[in-house]
């Protein structure tokens, strides 16, 4: 007798079921929206829930939610659109695929030009003091000012500020 190739006990069980991000992709599919879409959903849902340690999407909730999108307002480089597409795909896991009710998802704002520069300058206000200090951080570039705006002493000092800013930025 020639042993069966497939397991007894297995074909016995009913086929698994998809697993959640397959059941999420495809839940988008069928309610008529694009295959880019619906994989973006779903590795929004991904990053989500890897974000939160592989917890289940039910065990969170509006705080996880809010505090997810800050992570992504923080570290994405175009902040704007991508929380408009992560709440869009955290509303639809939760509305339409979980069908749990959350109210309003929570605007995050992105964070500002200034507070990045103030990160990266490692100071909280701008002074002259704390610019004086930075200086030795910053080289000062050499540039010539051209004779029309040389009397202007205000406009070298900003035009100085800008050069040493435009040093720091691309570390951002």
């Amino acid at each position: 007798m020639v042993p069966p190739l497939v397991s007894t006990r297995a074909a016995a069980e009913p086929a698994s079921r998809p697993r959640f991000l397959d059941q999420l992709h495809d839940l988008a599919l069928a309610r008529g929206h694009s295959p880019s879409i619906a994989a973006g959903y779903a590795e929004w849902a991904r990053r989500y829930i890897l974000f939160h340690d592989k917890k289940h999407p039910r065990e969170l909730g509006l705080t996880e939610v809010r505090l997810f999108l800050e992570h992504v307002a923080r570290s994405e480089p175009q902040p704007l659109p991508t929380i408009a597409v992560a709440r869009t795909a955290l509303g639809f896991l939760y509305g339409e695929m979980l069908e749990i009710e959350l109210g309003e998802l929570p605007l995050v704002r992105p964070p500002r030009l200034l507070d990045q520069v103030r990160h990266v300058l490692h100071v909280r206000h701008y002074s002259l003091r704390t610019e004086e200090c930075r200086q030795d951080a910053v080289p000062k570039p050499q540039f010539r000012i051209p004779s029309a705006t040389a009397r202007s002493s205000a406009f070298r000092r900003n035009l100085d500020f800008l050069h040493r800013l435009k040093a720091v930025l691309p570390t951002i």
